[in-house]
């Protein structure tokens, strides 16, 4: 920069100096009418400004030209400022910046030690200033001192342990007392080992008892099935022989008798519905030899039938109170019943109980069983009775043995086969009734 360059810029720095001194000393007061002044438009307060940090060192600047900033400021500074020297310094910075000119290629030449940054823009222009400068600009412009550097606090050593690296004693800090020495454990006993425990001798297994068989419950012998070979035992309780060569009827009504007689306590009563002569005749006979009362009593219809029934029981000579008969068929349904008929319920109703009841006669089961049931449960202990088809053999078993009657022996219907309608043979049922 030229020399009348620099003379115009130091000239403009001198008077902005004495504008601002003058500014700051006291003005004594006029008496001159004050002018009317312009009311100022209202100005935003402004923000706090932000804390001004230490700047940092930059490159220096040659005292040739000024640089940065007052570069700036002198090249567009007008050479006269009229009215405030502050407007003058404010033109500037609110205008559009500058083009920035072309930096000429560095001179490589040694170069003054840098000012301090600290001193900022005052200090660049405390050299130019004529004059002592205010106290404010010289408190400004004095460099800021530097930090002094505090001493790094010197680690602790770790390894000795942590407690060697606090203070001591007269080292500023509080004394610790030291820790007391661990105290030796007090000396225990060891305590005895558990005894071993020793398993308790093993007993030698009892035998399992044997076990004891309940003893069978007593058998009713009356009520156990009929079997043939009985036959020479019940007619030695009946008739005290041998059963004859000639069997009248099937064994099992003869076994039947036998056990009646047997189980009968101070009377016997029998009681046949058609014909019947020889069993009722046995019977008797077996009952005397027991010294039992006897009461005996038969029907049949047919009358040569009814002859030989007759005659049969009068051989053995019986008493003539001890046995009654009667010529007439039987029936069990009243409403059916033929003239000059016997009802069985009545018959039944003859005796408080039957210890032997025989029904022979021809369509006589099914209306039995269906009107006589309840008196035939109630008042007979045996039942013997003659089957004629496989349907009545069918009913006696459903109805009898649904209210408490036990089948001890049977012998079906022998059929024709070549017509089953028509039997060869009568069958035969042999009941036990629930009256003891």
């Amino acid at each position: 920069m030229s020399g009348a360059g620099q003379d115009g810029t130091k000239d403009w720095a001198s008077r902005l100096k004495r504008a601002l001194a003058a500014d700051a000393a006291p003005r004594p007061a006029t008496t001159e009418p004050a002018e009317p002044v312009e009311p100022a438009m209202p100005v935003a307060p402004a923000e706090p400004a932000a804390p001004v940090l230490p700047a940092e060192p930059v490159m220096s600047v040659s005292p040739a030209e000024p640089a940065g900033l007052l570069g700036l400021l002198s090249a567009t500074a007008p050479a006269e400022a009229a009215g405030n020297p502050l407007d003058s310094l404010a033109g500037p910075l609110l205008a559009a910046p500058p083009a920035v000119p072309e930096m000429p290629a560095p001179i490589p030449a040694a170069t003054p030690a840098p000012a301090p940054l600290a001193a900022g823009l005052l200090g660049a222009l405390a050299p130019a200033a004529e004059g002592p400068p205010s106290p404010l600009l010289a408190r400004l412009a004095a460099p800021l001192a530097a930090p002094k550097p505090r001493p790094a606090a010197a680690l602790p050593d770790l390894s000795t342990g942590l407690l060697s690296a606090l203070p001591g004693p007269g080292a500023g800090g509080p004394d610790i007392p030291a820790p007391p020495p661990p105290r030796p454990a007090a000396h225990r006993p060891a305590a005895p080992p558990p005894p071993t425990p020793v398993p308790a001798p093993m007993a030698a297994p009892s035998p399992a008892p044997t076990p004891t068989p309940a003893p069978p419950p007593a058998a009713d012998a009356q009520r156990a099935p009929i079997l043939a070979t009985e036959l020479g035992e019940a007619f030695a309780v009946l008739l005290g022989s041998a059963p004859p060569a000639r069997l009248a009827g099937h064994p099992a009504a003869w076994i039947a008798l036998a056990r009646s007689v047997a189980e009968a306590e101070g009377s016997w009563h029998a009681l046949s519905l058609g014909a019947g002569g020889d069993l009722l005749a046995a019977g008797g006979r077996g009952a005397q030899r027991r010294g039992l009362t006897l009461r005996l009593q038969a029907t049949e219809a047919e009358a040569s039938r009814f002859a030989r029934l007759r005659a049969r029981l009068e051989k053995p000579g019986f008493p003539p109170a001890a046995w009654v008969l009667t010529q007439a068929e039987v029936g069990a349904d009243p409403a059916r019943l033929p003239p000059r008929a016997a009802l069985a319920q009545d018959l039944l109703g003859q005796a408080e109980t039957w210890d032997f009841l025989q029904v022979s006669g021809r369509g006589l089961v099914q209306p039995l069983l269906r009107f006589a049931l309840p008196e035939l449960t109630q008042r007979v202990r045996w039942l013997v009775v003659e089957t004629r088809n496989r349907f009545e053999e069918h009913r006696l078993i459903v109805a009898l043995a649904d209210v408490g009657w036990q089948l001890l022996a049977e012998t079906p219907t022998v059929l024709e086969l070549a017509s089953p309608r028509h039997i060869l043979g009568t069958g035969q049922q042999v009941w036990r009734g629930p009256l003891r």
